[in-house]
């Protein structure tokens, strides 16, 4: 089965609250307002236009999964999805992973199995501190059979990149989510 791992960083702010039901986001921009409650990380170092192409390829094809890793400070958790034909990977500042099936320029993944308000609070309040890093593994595969059509989202990734194998060492350094300046 093809597999396209992508690498991004972002990092915590004071007003992450991380309550949004529908929508998860990770943004490029260095300032939130309260009111961005699908927001979990600012100054990320990639957005939706910036992910590789053979990762884009994958995503896009059908019955796509796609994963998301998210640790902080030693706290990981995994939120699960699907890519689709129609996603186009062209904003130059969001990552949006969508509990529904709408699609724009920021969407990462549909049909996603968690969105902002179901992270575990313990991530949340790690990453409301400006100062705490968040690693992001993104992990695109195909589905040539088409089987994961049928799959529902949410069954935890258990690749060799999962949990078990981090590829970095623990250590190193008309919008629908308002709150930007």
């Amino acid at each position: 089965m093809p597999r396209a791992l992508e690498l991004l960083e972002a990092f915590g702010h004071p007003n992450i609250r991380a309550t949004h039901g529908t929508t998860l986001a990770i943004t490029r921009d260095e300032w939130l307002s309260a009111r961005g409650d699908c927001i979990i990380g600012v100054r990320a170092d990639k957005p939706a236009s910036g992910l590789s192409e053979a990762f884009k390829a994958i995503a896009k094809s059908q019955g796509s999964r796609v994963t998301m890793v998210l640790e902080a400070r030693g706290i990981k958790e995994v939120v699960s999805g699907f890519g689709d034909p129609a996603l186009t990977f062209g904003d130059d500042r969001d990552l949006v992973a969508r509990k529904s099936s709408f699609k724009c320029p920021r969407t990462l993944m549909i049909r996603s199995d968690k969105a902002a308000g179901d992270l575990s609070r313990g991530l949340i309040q790690a990453l409301r501190d400006p100062g705490s890093r968040l690693r992001i593994l993104l992990i695109a595969e195909s589905d040539p059979a088409g089987e994961n059509q049928y799959m529902a989202a949410g069954e935890p990734y258990k690749g060799e990149s999962g949990f078990g194998g981090w590829p970095w060492s623990s250590g190193t350094g008309g919008r629908s989510c308002p709150g930007r300046k």
